[in-house]
């Protein structure tokens, strides 16, 4: 179909020990204001807080489409931390 926004999810494991998901669709991207702190929905709040909780980090880039970064430390990371 023509102008189908399809999200397209990528995984990797790095060697420091760190999950990196990328997700990526290739559409129009999101207006501006829409990613942010002030931003209240409950997908991006699920999201917001698994990162937080795991001591990851989210990095999200829009225009042309949006990409969303992912990085959650494994388990074998936070355990040497300690």
């Amino acid at each position: 179909m023509e102008n189908e926004d399809t999200a397209k999810p990528r995984e990797q494991l790095r060697a420091d020990f760190t999950l990196t998901m990328v997700v990526e669709d290739d559409g129009i991207g999101l207006p501006d204001g829409v990613y942010g702190s002030t931003t209240r929905s409950l997908g991006w709040d699920l999201v917001n807080t698994l990162v937080e909780r795991s001591g990851g980090s989210m990095d999200v880039r829009t225009a042309p489409g949006t990409t969303a970064i992912i990085t959650l430390p494994t388990r074998s990371t936070r355990d040497t931390e300690s």
